[in-house]
């Protein structure tokens, strides 16, 4: 608790003194106490056995006028003793400052930057400078340290350090024909901190440079193009490594008309090509439509088709494709009842035979408003085929309920929820089947006096045709909250989940009570 103290005080000084002192400052701080218990096999939980901690976050924003611009900035904090909500005593979780007026920013700290989609597009810590609109002639300038904490930048390794990476960058762009056409110029860098990598790991240099165009056709279509080209320097500190060059590109087709819309899209990413971002769908090819039809003011028609392949530059062995058509019929039925009918497919196979299998699913959902309750009703039947592995192959029975409502009291608001799911796969090869039931119940009910008391209970029973794998699970939720003043909100929860299995050793359960309390300024 000194710790907490201490960070508190901090924080008031830094609030109360220059530049914050006569600036709009907003914000909000909340302290939490948590006390966790186990019971029976403690091990099986990640939860400590039985423990209370306390966690302080805060939040402060501010702005305020200076010369002739303004000044903005903001900062979020946490002090805990908590290791499941963070390994630190004290760290800061965000932080920016920055000056800004019409076609002008700058900014120091955390912010995101994305250029496009094959150059830039991080979260950094660092610089940033935008010049100009990004409608009209425009100059963005990047450049920072690619990890999630703060910690990393001032702490050594260890072993629940993030990957760190250096990244910089830039856009220049403008707009021509009255803006119908927009041309965008973007380079992007990084390079691996050799510090963070593990050992024996490459410390790896990118560069990328990328041109993208948005050109407005006509009232009715659209399209936007990029094309990208890196080099990729496999290890920095071996010479001997040549520099892989690559490209990327894709074209998109935007067609929107009164009553229908396509989005078509082609994208090729080469075997070697990388970003400041880095990419894991490397050497593929992608063809995608996306279609909506509405035919009529109750029936839409939404239908879509994604095709795929990888491996087009046969480096491996294994070229793997994929084809997933689908179609969903939305309709407005008599006595105001809404349907949706729809049908998916994604079928995949390679070429050395070790993946060969489908997946149909045809679903169908109903909603009625009943005044008094919504009610909604969904089943689903997905026929799963594989001709490599014949015990995959299964028929999916999907059924879904769900009721909720509200009602008044004497000004108080209740509001309530039912919800039933479930889940039978029938495995052919086996001759026996898995089933899976879900029951959930909620109500809430909210005072006039901002008091606002809500309970929920979840249960769930997992019957697999090998038993041992049986289970069930039950949570029961409680919680209170009270808005004291505007600004001043308490609350308290209490969760309690037990686990059963068939092997009662493997028993347990988890209680988890909170008490918060958050003010706003």
């Amino acid at each position: 608790m000194k710790t907490l103290l201490k960070f508190i005080v901090l924080i008031e000084i830094i609030v109360f003194f220059p530049p914050f002192v006569l600036a709009n400052i907003s914000g909000e701080q909340d302290v939490t106490v948590t006390y966790y218990h186990v019971e029976g096999n403690t091990g099986n939980s990640f939860y400590p056995e039985n423990k209370v901690t306390y966690l302080y976050e805060g939040q402060v924003d501010f702005t305020r006028s200076f010369l002739s611009k303004e000044l903005f900035g903001s900062m979020s904090y946490r002090v805990t003793d908590d290791r499941l909500v963070d390994l630190q005593d004290v760290s800061l979780e965000e932080f920016f400052i920055g000056l800004r007026k019409d076609s002008f920013e700058f900014l120091a700290g955390d912010f995101y930057s994305s250029f496009s989609g094959y150059s830039v597009d991080n979260a950094l810590k660092g610089l940033r400078l935008n010049l100009g609109e990004d409608d009209l002639a425009h100059f963005k300038l990047a450049a920072g340290v690619d990890t999630s904490r703060w910690e990393n930048l001032w702490e050594t390794r260890c072993d629940d350090s993030d990957t760190r990476k250096y990244v910089w960058g830039f856009q220049l762009g403008n707009s021509f024909f009255d803006k119908d056409l927009k041309l965008n110029l973007n380079y992007g860098g990084s390079l691996d901190d050799k510090a963070f990598l593990s050992s024996g790991s490459p410390q790896v240099l990118v560069d990328v440079v990328s041109l993208d165009t948005a050109y407005r056709i006509n009232d009715v279509l659209s399209s936007s193009f990029e094309f990208a080209h890196s080099f990729t320097d496999a290890d920095k500190n071996l010479d001997e490594v040549k520099t892989k060059n690559d490209y990327a590109g894709k074209a998109v087709l935007d067609l929107n008309t009164r009553n229908y819309s396509l989005l078509s899209l082609y994208s090729r990413i080469g075997s070697n090509f990388n970003s400041t971002s880095g990419f894991t769908a490397a050497d593929l090819e992608t063809i995608s439509f996306d279609g909506a039809w509405y035919a009529h003011r109750n029936v839409k028609l939404t239908h879509y088709l994604h095709l795929d392949r990888d491996n087009l530059s046969d480096h491996l062995y294994v070229t793997t494709r994929q084809i997933n058509p689908g179609v969903i019929l939305g309709l407005s039925l008599p006595r105001e009842v809404n349907c949706d009918i729809g049908f998916d497919s994604r079928k995949r196979y390679s070429t050395d035979k070790y993946t060969n299998d489908e997946t149909q699913a045809y679903s169908v959902n109903l909603g009625k408003n009943f005044q008094v309750f919504y009610g909604n009703i969904g089943y689903t039947r997905t026929v799963v085929k594989d001709k490599v592995d014949l015990a995959q192959e299964r028929d999916v029975d999907t059924i879904t309920l769900g009721l909720d409502g509200d009602f008044t009291i004497r000004e108080v608001i209740f509001s309530w929820n039912i919800a039933e799911d479930i889940n039978h796969e029938d495995y052919k090869e086996a001759g026996k089947a898995d089933l899976f039931l879900t029951h959930s119940l909620g109500m809430r009910a909210d005072f006039p006096s901002a008091l606002s008391i809500e309970a929920r209970v979840n249960l769930s029973d997992s019957d697999y045709y090998s038993n041992s794998l049986d289970n069930n699970t039950a949570n029961y939720v409680f919680s209170i909250s009270r808005c004291i003043k505007d600004n001043l909100t308490f609350s308290v929860n209490y969760d309690y989940k037990d686990y059963a299995y068939p092997d009662g050793d493997d028993n347990y359960s988890e209680t988890v009570m909170t008490a918060k309390a958050a003010v706003r300024f």
